[in-house]
């Protein structure tokens, strides 16, 4: 279990807020489709929870994420 006061997003949402998709449904379709890495590793679980410190990447673009 990751420690800090941020709280936990699945993969999905934490995407489409994002912008590396423009739209949620967008964002299911490339994870399970095996498009995108969370932390340099394929991930196909839509609903995985990510975490501050994270890096998403997909198409050769990578986000990073930060607490608000």
């Amino acid at each position: 279990m990751r420690q800090g006061h941020c709280r936990a997003v699945p993969l999905c949402s934490g995407a489409a807020s994002g912008r590396c998709h423009q739209k949620r449904w967008e964002a299911k379709h490339f994870v399970g489709d095996g498009l995108v890495t969370v932390n340099g590793r394929v991930e196909t679980r839509k609903r995985n929870k990510i975490y501050a410190g994270d890096v998403i990447g997909f198409n050769g673009n990578f986000l990073q994420i930060e607490c608000e």
